[in-house]
């Protein structure tokens, strides 16, 4: 019972790139300090990169896809095929989490069985070479909708 209510709490987190190597780590980072990710869980899906993509997603332990995507839907619809765990969360590869994200959304789809997803707000702030988004994204489809 115990393995059962762990792996229903999973969370796969698809994050989609492509020549973005100096914004990735900081994503895949931010996904790392959350308690409910586990790092077998996080995946980059590599739109074909020409950078050093390949060599900062394996440095942390991630799980790795490289492909020709078609761009970020495709690596998107890739990613999500890639995962195993009850909830998925799209982030993109600029964009980092709050500490804590995604505890409310998961307690939120707890607390409401008949939800499809849950969201949360984004909070932007400004780095010193460009504007940073630091997002909350989208947890699992579904047509019920609790805001957290």
């Amino acid at each position: 019972m115990v393995v059962e209510e762990q792996q229903r709490r999973a969370i796969s987190v698809v994050i989609p790139t492509h020549n973005r190597a100096q914004w990735l780590a900081a994503a895949i980072k931010s996904t790392l300090k959350s308690p409910l990710i586990e790092p077998k869980n996080v995946i980059v899906v590599d739109d074909d990169s020409k950078d050093d993509t390949e060599e900062v997603a394996r440095s942390y332990g991630v799980t790795y896809l490289r492909g020709v995507f078609k761009g970020p839907s495709g690596a998107r619809n890739a990613g999500l095929a890639a995962t195993t765990s009850y909830y998925v969360n799209f982030l993109d590869d600029d964009d980092e989490w709050l500490p804590h994200n995604m505890e409310a959304q998961l307690a939120a789809l707890e607390n409401h069985p008949d939800a499809g997803f849950a969201f949360g707000l984004a909070q932007s702030c400004l780095d010193v070479t460009r504007s940073r988004r630091r997002a909350a994204s989208t947890l699992k489809f579904g047509t019920t909708i609790v805001e957290t």
